[in-house]
């Protein structure tokens, strides 16, 4: 949602702020045209579906992530990287200062989804990706009844 008169818009789980993003639906190939029509509306503030409100940058950080994943992909699609070893993939720099940086091992495999479904799947299969994500940290507080 956009507020033109306040130019503030709400991304919701499209933006992340400081946040590894999570494709564990959706297309990371087509979020890129997202983002790119998103920064069209030049919001000056930005609150993003998890993470710190921001401005312009947030959506600017979200394209370079996704740009990047997409270049990643394609290599390992181009040396025929099978999904199981996709966790075998070294997290990337541009990856490791964002919280929940292990996030990035299912975004491969989603965008490898989206370069080459006759080989990766029409689509994520969660089992497989929760594998290649692996035990969650959770703060035990919240999970007091």
């Amino acid at each position: 949602m956009f507020d033109y008169q306040r130019r503030v818009l709400f991304g919701g789980d499209l933006l992340m702020s400081g946040v590894t993003p999570f494709f564990l639906s959706g297309s990371p190939a087509a979020t890129t045209n997202t983002l790119r029509e998103l920064m069209r509306l030049r919001p000056r503030v930005v609150v993003p579906g998890h993470g710190p409100v921001g401005g312009f940058g947030v959506i600017e950080d979200n394209l370079r992530y996704v740009e990047s994943l997409m270049a990643q992909a394609l290599e390992l699609a181009d040396n025929s990287i099978s999904v199981e070893e996709v966790k075998s993939v070294a997290l990337p720099r541009w990856v490791a200062h964002k919280l929940d940086p292990r996030r990035h091992w299912v975004n491969l495999y989603a965008a490898l989804v989206d370069i080459d479904p006759l080989r990766y799947g029409a689509s994520v299969d969660h089992f497989t990706a929760m594998r290649l994500l692996g035990p969650m940290d959770i703060d035990p507080s919240l999970t007091k009844v």
